[in-house]
């Protein structure tokens, strides 16, 4: 618990455009637990860790809700990215994050992977506006 968090909550509650940010959803508790999962505005990105609650290897699904649709993100798994979605159509990168499926549905994103230990996923919008990854 972060300190002072309750009182936080009462005396500063998030406001209307909070609800608007992107967010997880659908995480296959007690399957994977989340242990961070933070929209940073100011480096547009949603930043997701989770780890194992059974023993190694599980394999997860889990959604990224209101992303905009006309944006370009980039999705990687500790650091090496596996995808990159871009107006609504996914691009698989060939290396890096092991077995990890990104696929867009008409909800969101839904991310695909085994989960055997701690990992952190983050969904950023791209900075690179030539658009190569």
């Amino acid at each position: 618990n972060l300190k002072d968090g309750v009182s936080a909550m009462h005396n500063q509650p998030w406001g209307e455009k909070h609800f608007d940010d992107p967010y997880v959803a659908n995480v296959p508790y007690p399957r994977a637990i989340v242990t961070r999962a933070v929209w940073d505005a100011g480096e547009q990105a949603l930043v997701l860790t989770l780890v194992p609650g059974e023993t190694g290897g599980v394999p997860v699904e889990f959604s990224i809700k209101q992303l905009d649709p006309t944006a370009e993100y980039i999705v990687t798994r500790n650091g090496a990215q596996f995808g990159v979605i871009s107006r609504g159509s996914v691009q698989q990168s060939k290396e890096g994050a092991g077995a990890a499926l990104v696929t867009w549905t008409d909800s969101g994103v839904r991310i695909t992977t085994g989960l055997a230990s701690q990992e952190t996923f983050v969904v950023a919008v791209s900075k690179d506006p030539s658009g190569k990854h």
